[in-house]
């Protein structure tokens, strides 16, 4: 059997290619004044609704969105679908890219000082900001939804901008944190369709 040439494999590199050129600088701290502008510009709010909507982005919704979709799929399929398959793929790429970059950049949140004590994952939860885990998991689950519903994902992308306007409006993330988890949560999503695909050739050739 052939292996088949995804569609996915240019856009892939072309992706990781701008994720590395993207991560190279928050290690040399070259964000700082750009994010600092927008910071300045960005006024601060504690409403409900905005921190409503940025929990829907958070690790304990998304546990809740994966639990309540492989339910779903048992029930109607007696399986876990495929996009579910690249969901649940995309979210654990999500949360291991996100804390890798968080421990290594080490970038302080706008409101937490450089100096900041504590375990390595109370750290990288609370203390280090680049890039945005809520923005990340959003754009995945754009992306992923734009697929799974075919709906261009320039209208799914709404979500994302979203959350990451909320995290700038709680004073949790920079700029660049937001901005560079776009593109990051997009480079996840095609990962995890390139992996489940990959996935899905091998079991059709040992004839699953």
């Amino acid at each position: 059997m052939e292996r088949p040439q995804p569609r996915t494999d240019r856009r892939l590199a072309l992706l990781t290619a701008l994720v590395v050129v993207l991560a190279l600088p928050a290690y040399l701290n070259a964000y700082s004044s750009i994010d600092r502008l927008f910071y300045d510009l960005t006024p601060r709010s504690e409403c409900i609704i905005v921190k409503l909507l940025t929990h829907t982005a958070s690790v304990e919704a998304f546990v809740a969105y994966s639990v309540a979709m492989i339910a779903y799929d048992l029930r109607r399929y007696g399986r876990v679908s495929r996009h579910s398959l690249e969901f649940l793929v995309a979210l654990a790429l999500s949360l291991a890219v996100v804390a890798l970059l968080k421990a290594t950049t080490k970038v302080p949140r706008p409101e937490v000082t450089a100096s900041e004590e504590g375990s390595l994952l109370y750290l990288v939860a609370h203390a280090y900001a680049f890039p945005s885990g809520h923005t990340t998991r959003a754009t995945v689950l754009a992306s992923i939804a734009s697929r799974r519903l075919n709906v261009p994902f320039r209208y799914m992308a709404l979500y994302p901008v979203a959350i990451g306007a909320t995290r700038m409006l709680l004073g949790a993330h920079w700029f660049s944190d937001v901005f560079v988890a776009i593109v990051m949560g997009y480079w996840i999503a095609a990962l995890s369709e390139k992996a489940c695909n990959e996935i899905a050739f091998c079991r059709k050739g040992r004839g699953f």
